[in-house]
């Protein structure tokens, strides 16, 4: 395929999204209490360094109002590729590909994320008083209420920001004042950037289909023996979510992907997790999928 063709393909089919969440980490460094230690010890300056938990042992809603936080980024992680131009080699920050066909349910699931997220923090900043008085009495000889901040700095250092954009076209370059020459040049650059960020984000595709695939064998396989295993619901979903992704992204010609994805839809998807507890022969067979399609994923070219 034309390196034209495949940004031209990739304006039309995705959005470039870029989320910041921002978090408290209720910790907090205590050079006394460092240097106390380093003396103790007959160590030397600098050689250990204290950080106290702020919230040890009332940490109940601080850690509900993290956790959907942080949710919020690793959503946006799953349902996405990422989008990297330059020469990196595809860092999980930064700006990603979301498929034009998802951003409908993929907005819709990150509003509610990020309502049950701010509610969490509500529910955090009403208590908040109270939780670091009785955390402050759990500190001890530590206890040092300075170091904490007050309820509306906690509220400001959590926050959820997203950024949703359409992907450059070579075209762009081509309105407005731009010379001719310059334009061609600009969008001949632009087309081998998006192809590279095509190829890092077919390669985090592949292997992260081969974490889960390799996953359900190992997991599956054990099962299937009647081998002590945990099988989780996300042994099952997150293959499922993963293939979803692919179908929604994957904008090539090679007829070895859309197989491979009616063949994980088929032989992977169909059944959930809970089906194989008790159920060792279906366990076995599909562990045995899984395999073969594990090694069918590692011999081909994404893009």
């Amino acid at each position: 395929m034309e390196t034209k063709d495949i940004n031209n393909l990739m304006a039309s089919n995705f959005l470039s999204v870029q989320v910041r969440v921002d978090t408290w980490g209720a910790t907090v460094s205590d050079a006394a209490l460092s240097t106390e230690l380093t003396q103790a010890k007959g160590a030397v300056s600098g050689a250990a360094k204290v950080t106290k938990s702020l919230m040890a042992g009332a940490a109940h809603e601080y850690k509900q109002a993290k956790a959907a936080y942080d949710s919020v980024r690793t959503f946006v992680y799953e349902r996405t590729l990422p989008y990297v131009t330059g020469n990196s080699d595809g860092a999980r920050k930064g700006p990603r590909l979301l498929p034009t066909v998802n951003s409908l349910e993929f907005l819709k699931d990150y509003t509610a994320m990020t309502k049950d997220a701010e509610s969490k923090l509500n529910d955090l900043c009403a208590v908040y008083t109270q939780r670091m008085a009785e955390a402050l009495r759990c500190q001890g000889a530590l206890t040092d209420a300075s170091q904490y901040p007050d309820v509306d700095e906690v509220r400001r250092k959590f926050s959820i920001s997203l950024t949703v954009l359409p992907v450059p076209d070579t075209a762009d370059f081509s309105r407005g004042m731009i010379p001719p020459a310059i334009a061609e040049a600009l969008g001949s650059r632009l087309a081998q950037q998006q192809s590279s960020a095509m190829s890092i984000a077919m390669d985090d595709m592949k292997l992260r289909l081969l974490k889960e695939t390799r996953r359900i064998a190992e997991q599956l396989g054990k099962a299937g023996r009647e081998e002590s295993t945990r099988l989780y619901d996300s042994l099952i979903g997150n293959i499922r979510q993963i293939t979803g992704l692919l179908k929604a992204s994957y904008i090539g010609d090679n007829e070895e992907v859309t197989d491979l994805i009616t063949r994980i839809e088929t032989e992977l998807c169909p059944h959930n997790t809970e089906v194989y507890k008790n159920n060792p022969n279906l366990a076995k067979q599909t562990a045995k999928q899984a395999e073969d399609i594990s090694k069918l994923i590692d011999g081909i070219s994404f893009f």
